[in-house]
């Protein structure tokens, strides 16, 4: 009797170990068949950035990125040239979206990702975060630093004086700027290709000359001290005096 229960029980054990073991080649198999779906696919619950791009096939995900490329090309950065700041989009200096940088990242960061994170992702509980990929177009970049270099040229200029018929000032001098074009652009690939971030400032870099200035002059137009004189034309000394030296003035 004992051995016919144990034979039976060994039989229900073994059906419900087969059972398992036939659940378990099915799930596999099932999800190995749903991994190779999104061989060509990026896989759900993607993002680059904020944006969903989970489900794009990899041969229409780059007309997609080429949108966001359109949208966050108006975010902004500064230029500092020669001390003064002023407000770019990253269109106008010529900084793009690495389409294929980031797809090619995008491909290499999934085919290495375990299968449970595949899984995962696939069956919505997980979430995978790529990071914008920036490159710089040269030709563009080169283009928007010559029109800088000409706005913001500058010959030096020595402090002198300045007579408007009227009044004798002294005018300060300027320094002299060019920008390097060759040196600014190298700021921009080391820079921006890096990472870039909205309102982020950039100093570009140029050659200045320091003008000859002489502080003293600076104050000649300016008024020191006042005093108060009357005249009495009845009173012969005072008056021949004055008479003596307007003719020297007037020769």
């Amino acid at each position: 009797m004992k051995g016919k229960f144990d034979m039976r029980h060994f039989s229900k054990l073994r059906f419900v170990i087969s059972a398992l073991i036939f659940f378990y080649v099915v799930i596999v198999v099932y999800n190995v068949s749903l991994i190779k779906q999104y061989k060509d696919i990026v896989l759900p619950n993607s993002y680059l950035g904020d944006y969903a791009i989970g489900d794009y096939r990899y041969s229409s995900l780059d007309d997609f990125i080429e949108f966001i490329n359109g949208v966050e090309n108006k975010k902004k950065l500064k230029i500092v040239v020669n001390g003064k700041e002023s407000e770019y989009t990253y269109s106008d200096v010529g900084l793009h979206l690495d389409t294929e940088g980031i797809i090619d990242e995008i491909k290499k960061t999934q085919n290495h990702l375990t299968y449970t994170k595949r899984i995962s992702l696939i069956n919505s509980r997980g979430k995978k975060v790529y990071d914008f990929k920036y490159k710089v177009n040269e030709d563009e970049s080169k283009q928007f630093l010559e029109k800088i270099k000409n706005e913001t040229h500058q010959d030096k200029q020595d402090g002198h004086f300045q007579d408007d018929g009227y009044t004798l000032s002294y005018v300060r001098g300027v320094n002299s700027f060019d920008l390097d074009v060759d040196k600014s652009l190298e700021t921009f690939r080391t820079t921006l290709a890096n990472g870039a971030k909205e309102n982020a400032k950039i100093e570009l870099i140029g050659n200045s000359e320091i003008a000859n200035n002489d502080d003293s002059y600076e104050t000649i137009d300016t008024m020191v001290s006042t005093f108060t004189t009357y005249f009495n034309q009845y009173e012969y000394a005072r008056a021949q005096n004055l008479y003596t030296a307007l003719s020297y003035i007037n020769g």
